[in-house]
C-alpha cells in the first residue's frame, strides 16, 4: 500500500489537517462564570452611577430620590437676575460710541496708478496679480503727447480716503509704487 493512503487512514493526511483548523481551542485562564460575575457587576456599577448609590441600596424609586428625611428638596434661589442689573463693572476702558455718520464719500473719484507699460501683456500680468491680492484692478489705454500708447494699471476707485491709503500700503508692501489719480465723478 502506497504511502500516503496509509497516512490518510491514520489520519495524518490533509483531511485530519483541515479538521484540526476548525475546532476550538479553550482560552487559558478563562471561565464563562467569571466573565457572566463581572458583565453583572459591571451593569451594577453603571447603575448606581445612573441613579446614584443611595438609591440602590434604599429601594427608592427615581421619583423619591429627590426627598429627603425632612421632606422634598429646596430648589437653590439663584439672585444674580436681581443683582447683576444693580452691580456696575468698572473696566477702565471707556465705552464704544458710534460715530455720528459714516464717512462720506469723496466728490471726486480716487484711484491708484499701479504701473504703466507699453505692452499690453505685461499690463494683464500685473492686473493679474493685483486681482489675486483681492484688489479692483483694470487696464486702461491712454496716449501720451509723442503719440505712445501706454497700458496704464489702475486700482479702485475707492469710496473715501481711508480706502485708498489701505490700498496704498498693501501695494507699498507688493514693492508697487502707485500713484495718486482724481478724477471727477461724473452724472
Amino acid at each position: 500500500m502506497p504511502q500516503r493512503t496509509q497516512q490518510r487512514r491514520q489520519g495524518k493526511g490533509r483531511a485530519a489537517a483541515s479538521r484540526s483548523v476548525g475546532k476550538r481551542q479553550a482560552i487559558p485562564g478563562f471561565s464563562s462564570s467569571s466573565f457572566a460575575g463581572g458583565a453583572i457587576c459591571g451593569a451594577l456599577a453603571i447603575l448606581a452611577l445612573l441613579y446614584g448609590v443611595p438609591m440602590l441600596f434604599s429601594g427608592a424609586s427615581p421619583a423619591e430620590a429627590g426627598t429627603t428625611a425632612a421632606g422634598p428638596r429646596e430648589r437653590p434661589t439663584f439672585t444674580f437676575w436681581d443683582v447683576l442689573p444693580r452691580s456696575e463693572v468698572r473696566t477702565g476702558v471707556a465705552p464704544f460710541q458710534r460715530p455720528d455718520a459714516a464717512p462720506e464719500p469723496v466728490p471726486d473719484l480716487l484711484l491708484l496708478q499701479a504701473a504703466a507699460f507699453r505692452g499690453r501683456n505685461e499690463a494683464d500680468t500685473m492686473r493679474a496679480r493685483l486681482l489675486l491680492e483681492g484688489m479692483n484692478a483694470g487696464v486702461e489705454l491712454m496716449t501720451d503727447q509723442g503719440g505712445v500708447m501706454w497700458h496704464r494699471v489702475m486700482v479702485g476707485p475707492f469710496q473715501n480716503e481711508a480706502e485708498l491709503q489701505s490700498a496704498l500700503a498693501r501695494l507699498k508692501a507688493m514693492d508697487v509704487s502707485p500713484s495718486r489719480v482724481t478724477r471727477p465723478r461724473s452724472g
